[in-house]
């Protein structure tokens, strides 16, 4: 019997959303997109902007977001955990702990969670792929985003370890660590005006002289989603145009 997959993609509207999305659906996937801005049921229209098999869901709790997709389709075949951690540009030094408790809520405790909340469902089926979006700086820290980047570590490093543990199961898990990527929640549209200190590293340091696409993106993470290449697993994958090799 043939079936669709069903993918569930986080913070849609956010850095590696719309690009996963894209990927996922192009490749016939049902996406189930979730994003706290569909509450409104106007945005979430103008997301999905007529695409079948898109399909938008608010709910922010992980173990309601995962019981409300799988209520709607019966499955979830693979989790995109695409976490937003805002205003990377945090010193360590003068950092309160208040802000590193904020920032590990949102870039590891989260997606502990959303993932703990799928697994079930995978390993009863027997199958499943992970995907957890983190950052370049979760291998190559940088003194100026240093509890942005800690937080990234401990989600890579949770990840990798899962991968390792749920690979027997045939579950696969990845990371993808992007930078230099075009994308709404860091290198938003003006971004050249936004950080004029960037774009000059762009043009000498990064090998391949130009942001990445959001579209580039969702071709790998619709890779990885489909369990083609299952040997690729518990793996970082850089994405970074060529840089931090």
């Amino acid at each position: 019997m043939m079936y669709q997959k069903v993918s569930l993609v986080t913070n849609a509207t956010g850095y590696a959303g719309p690009g996963a999305t894209m990927g996922l659906h192009e490749d016939k996937w049902i996406v189930a997109a979730a994003d706290p801005s569909f509450v409104d049921p106007n945005e979430a229209a103008s997301f999905v902007a007529g695409r079948a098999d898109l399909h938008t869901f608010y709910e922010t709790d992980p173990l309601a977001l995962v019981a409300a997709v799988l209520k709607r389709f019966g499955r979830i075949d693979a989790l995109i955990s695409n976490d937003i951690v805002p205003d990377p540009i945090r010193p360590i030094d003068g950092s309160s702990a208040s802000e590193l408790r904020e920032v590990l809520e949102q870039g590891v405790v989260y997606p502990f969670e959303l993932s703990q909340a799928v697994l079930p469902h995978m390993r009863e089926r027997g199958s499943g792929a992970i995907i957890f979006v983190t950052s370049t700086t979760a291998r190559f820290p940088m003194a100026q985003v240093g509890i942005y980047g800690a937080a990234r570590a401990a989600a890579t490093g949770y990840a990798i370890s899962l991968g390792q543990a749920v690979g027997p199961e045939n579950i696969q898990v990845n990371v993808v660590g992007p930078n230099w990527m075009k994308n709404p929640t860091y290198f938003p549209d003006g971004w050249e005006e936004l950080m004029p200190g960037f774009k000059p590293k762009l043009d000498n340091e990064v090998p391949l002289r130009r942001l990445g696409r959001p579209d580039e993106l969702g071709a790998l993470i619709a890779l990885l989603a489909s369990q083609k290449a299952m040997p690729l697993t518990a793996q970082y994958i850089n994405f970074a145009a060529g840089a931090y090799p």
